[in-house]
């Protein structure tokens, strides 16, 4: 006889349990005492004796007494930050490999988390690649950071090669929004600085003559001319220097063209010397300041730190 169907007893199998989640490169192995666990629940078996060599946190963290001679928890240790930034800051610490170029996000975002848990090497690390010519971020992003660390030569650096853009651009002001407010001016003064100085040196009677003059004189046939070519110029390469920067190689571009071609109505010479022009507005741009300069006081403090 048929058994009947409610006592037909329906055998389970029991689901495996999930494995753990370890990291590919930090793997759990008997060598490993300690495993960390990022705020997304990646796992890293690392050694607690080169953790104290290398994270001054954990240094401190071993350090202190346990609550009991027999306690030895094996709890993973919960970090807040996420798997790419604990892979990054161990590769660091142990000198692994550089994390990518291609972001200036996770680099900060490494350099904090070195920060916070004293991991030095890793600090060091990150620094020496600011500079890389590879390293695809705004001159004004890697001078903040630079200069909230106190890696002066860097910031001085990075300050150089804002002097391109437009510190007033929607771009410019949002990396300079991270930027303490100290480091900010320094920068709005170089850029203040160039462009003051620049404006001197285009009304500098040395220089250019005919600097500060409404008219001239055709040298040709003397002959009252304007002088306003020139005056176009001048703001113009003013204007551009805020904007865009300047160099000599403006000296090559069309920005000069009108001032060059301007020719007298009367006997149909041309009224300015090229080659007088272009060896003055070299004269008036060599030498400008390039760069964010910083005090011996602050320089010493930076090399105590």
């Amino acid at each position: 006889m048929e058994a009947p169907a409610g006592n037909v007893s329906v055998k389970v199998e029991e689901e495996d349990a999930p494995l753990p989640n370890y990291h590919p490169e930090y793997p759990s192995s008997p060598d490993m005492d300690i495993t960390l666990r990022s705020n997304d629940g990646t796992l890293f078996g690392a050694s607690s004796l080169l953790l104290k060599l290398t994270w001054g946190f954990f240094k401190t963290m071993f350090s202190l007494p346990k609550e009991s001679p027999s306690s030895s928890s094996t709890e993973p240790i919960t970090m807040q930050e996420s798997t790419e930034v604990i892979a990054g800051l161990l590769n660091l610490s142990f000198r692994l490999g550089m994390p990518p170029l291609d972001s200036i996000d996770t680099l900060e975002t490494l350099l904090r988390a070195a920060d916070k848990y004293e991991v030095t090497s890793a600090a060091v690390m990150i620094r020496s690649v600011l500079t890389s010519p590879v390293l695809e971020a705004s001159p004004a992003r890697i001078y903040g950071i630079a200069y909230e660390h106190g890696w002066y030569k860097e910031a001085a650096w990075a300050s150089s090669k804002t002097l391109t853009l437009d510190l007033c651009s929607p771009e410019a002001v949002s990396d300079l929004s991270r930027i303490d407010g100290s480091a900010i001016m320094k920068l709005m003064t170089l850029h203040r600085n160039r462009r003051d100085l620049f404006r001197e040196r285009l009304d500098d009677i040395d220089l250019f003559p005919y600097a500060t003059t409404t008219q001239l004189v055709c040298h040709s046939c003397e002959e009252d001319v304007d002088n306003s070519p020139w005056q176009v110029m001048k703001y113009t390469l003013v204007s551009q220097m805020e904007r865009d920067g300047i160099s000599t190689d403006c000296l090559d571009g069309t920005i000069l063209e009108a001032v060059i071609d301007a020719k007298c109505p009367r006997c149909k010479r041309k009224i300015y010397n090229p080659v007088m022009l272009r060896k003055g507005l070299r004269e008036a741009i060599k030498g400008l300041p390039d760069r964010v300069e910083f005090s011996a006081e602050e320089e010493a403090e930076a090399q105590g730190t």
